[in-house]
């Protein structure tokens, strides 16, 4: 753990800057014999980023992920820092030490092997996207680094990566979510090319707690830049928010503080997919996958069932209580009594109360349904 984050430090610091460049995006950072452990060239074998694709690849409820996350707005020490190849925010000692901003993932750990648990420990940006969608490239990918909380099967890190654009967006993010991804990246002071502000708060947490994080891919990665350190475990959202013009402009002009990156931008070309890498599309509505939309996904509202009227001589079938209690059906043929199991699936629902939003309850469950087969008692 210890080796891997200085590994990380080494990949942002701007020391490390001096040793690569992005004039190539890339493409011959596999020949940097003065980058340590070097895995960027043909010594890796699932590198990062990649070309992501809407069909074709193993396909997964995101229901069996458990999946559940907490960030907090940044407010301790939120400076907005150029570390020669990006622009990077290091989530603050304190918020860690409390656990307040992490994700946990079964799926990470039943599909791939690695750890449930990982804690953030900074967030960047990159410009164009580094991963592309069916070859697609976006304006602006924002990725947050995550340690792992235990070392298992080699996975050390996690990665989750979300693209913005100004024109190309998924439909359906709703007035109020464009309003925390305003006020996040205004929040930058991105428009400072001549220091590193320290701004009094990075609504993060905010932001980070709005993202739709079911629909998302995954897969076995590495760090994208070098050393290209591999056994990360990759998490890039299905949806592509919305992002203003003047956010990507300023952000090229934070580019522009190294000569020549502004027009190469600072994403590195997309690797061959390899049989490590393991790729899984993750859904919760599978008319979004199947069709290839990018409408934005509908949560699953179910349908209360209705009582049912007494059959002569047994007992009046009592409708669900909130939550999907069991109901009695009356007398079935032979003498028994049908009862239909209600099972339900409490999933966490991932918006964020903010000023002017709709009102909501945090966190706000919605329930999907999965009733199983009925299941037969002898009559009384």
């Amino acid at each position: 753990m210890k080796s891997f984050l200085k590994t990380l430090l080494l990949a942002s610091s701007a020391t490390a800057a001096d040793l690569y460049d992005y004039k190539t995006n890339g493409a011959d950072w596999g020949d940097l014999t003065a980058v340590p452990d070097n895995k960027c060239g043909a010594a890796g074998k699932n590198q990062s980023p990649i070309d992501l694709k809407t069909k074709g690849w193993t396909m997964k409820h995101s229901n069996f992920d458990n999946f559940n996350k907490i960030y907090t707005d940044q407010t301790i020490d939120a400076t907005v820092k150029w570390n020669g190849h990006t622009s990077q925010v290091a989530l603050t000692a304190t918020q860690l030490e409390g656990n307040q901003n992490l994700i946990s993932s079964g799926h990470g750990a039943d599909q791939h092997g690695g750890h449930t648990t990982y804690e953030a420990v900074q967030f960047h940006f990159h410009a164009g996207s580094e991963h592309t969608v069916d070859g697609v490239r976006q304006d602006i990918e924002m990725h947050t680094v995550h340690l792992a909380t235990a070392t298992k099967s080699g996975f050390i890190a996690a990665a989750m990566g979300i693209m913005f654009s100004v024109n190309d967006y998924t439909p359906g993010v709703s007035e109020a979510d464009v309003a925390i991804i305003d006020n996040f990246f205004e929040s930058l002071e991105w428009t400072n090319t001549a220091s590193n502000p320290t701004v009094s708060k990075i609504p993060y947490g905010q932001l980070m707690m709005m993202f739709n994080m079911r629909d998302r891919w995954t897969y076995k990665g590495s760090v994208t830049t070098p050393p290209c350190a591999e056994n990360v475990y990759w998490n890039v959202l299905r949806t592509i928010y919305p992002v203003k013009q003047k956010y990507v402009d300023q952000f090229k002009n934070q580019l522009a503080r190294k000569a020549g990156l502004e027009k190469t931008g600072n994403w590195r070309v997309t690797l061959p997919l390899g049989d490590d890498h393991d790729p899984v599309n993750l859904y919760s509505n599978l008319d979004l996958w199947d069709t290839g939309s990018l409408k934005a996904p509908t949560p699953v509202t179910p349908a209360k069932p209705a009582a049912t009227t007494p059959a002569a001589g047994g007992a009046a079938t009592a409708a669900p209580a909130a939550g999907g209690a069991t109901a009695a059906a009356p007398a079935a043929a032979g003498g028994q009594v049908s009862l239909q199991q209600q099972g339900t699936i409490i999933v966490q629902h991932q918006g964020y109360l903010q000023a002017g939003a709709p009102p909501m309850q945090y966190p706000q469950p919605q329930q999907y349904y999965a009733p199983p087969p009925p299941v037969y008692y002898p009559a009384p």
